[in-house]
């Protein structure tokens, strides 16, 4: 477990677990209604027979979403059991049917060619990058597709930036643009296209300062304002390091 200055027993999911965050990734919500509108206008649209798993799906927003809107058969896993719980909770107080799983790190519980849409926001930089991609390919059906909302590197990170994600954020790595479509190609994905790019500075942040209304002791423990406040400090510090990827790829 990453700590924020080697002192905390919570890291940065714990806290978007312990405060029940949705779409904690570049763009928030509102980056995951382009997901759809991407899927749709380049022909992998979304439909009841559609079955779909969601990795890394935190608290559910995404996978009900696609239950309620599209009538898809949806899986998401996650590592963290507060994650799923709160999913699960969401998933009945809307009314829809999507089964949600926790897991362990590496091999995905599920048969190859069990899906015929993989969808994913802000997980592969947390997981060994080609291990993880290669386990998303397998699951997928024959002319499958993934599509990917990452965070990138505008550039190659200096030491002082890679060595701050990793402390906070636990990311194993931040590729760039290029090193993205060059990781999913390795695994053996033939048709890698960037769909989406563009500069994180400015878009939806997850984890910002509480407003004074909201702040209460229970919620906003010392531990977790301690890693809210950190998260403010890193993004302020290196957000122009920062793009971030929407990757979709088929073979």
């Amino acid at each position: 477990m990453n700590h924020v200055k080697g002192v905390l027993s919570l890291d940065y999911h714990d806290a978007l677990a312990h405060l029940g965050i949705s779409s904690a990734h570049p763009g928030g919500y509102q980056m995951t209604e382009v997901v759809f509108h991407e899927l749709e206008k380049r022909g992998v649209p979304l439909h009841p027979s559609s079955r779909v798993l969601e990795a890394g799906c935190g608290t559910g927003q995404t996978s009900c979403e696609m239950a309620r809107r599209f009538g898809c058969q949806v899986i998401g896993v996650d590592l963290r059991k507060p994650m799923i719980e709160r999913a699960q909770e969401r998933a009945k107080r809307e009314g829809v049917s999507v089964r949600f799983y926790q897991i362990k790190p590496g091999l995905l519980p599920f048969s190859d060619h069990s899906f015929d849409l993989v969808l994913a926001e802000s997980v592969a930089v947390f997981n060994p990058l080609l291990p993880l991609l290669r386990e998303w390919r397998r699951v997928l059906a024959p002319h499958g597709s993934l599509i990917d909302l990452e965070m990138a590197a505008s550039f190659t990170l200096p030491d002082d930036a890679r060595r701050a994600f990793q402390r906070l954020y636990g990311a194993v790595q931040v590729p760039t643009l290029k090193g993205w479509k060059e990781a999913y190609e390795t695994v053996g994905f033939t048709d890698v296209q960037m769909v989406r790019s563009g500069a994180i500075r400015g878009l939806h942040a997850p984890l910002a300062i509480p407003n004074v209304t909201t702040l209460t002791p229970t919620t906003y423990t010392k531990e977790i304002m301690a890693i809210v406040q950190e998260n403010q400090k890193v993004m302020m510090t290196y957000d122009r390091w920062l793009s971030y990827a929407m990757i979709l790829a088929r073979d």
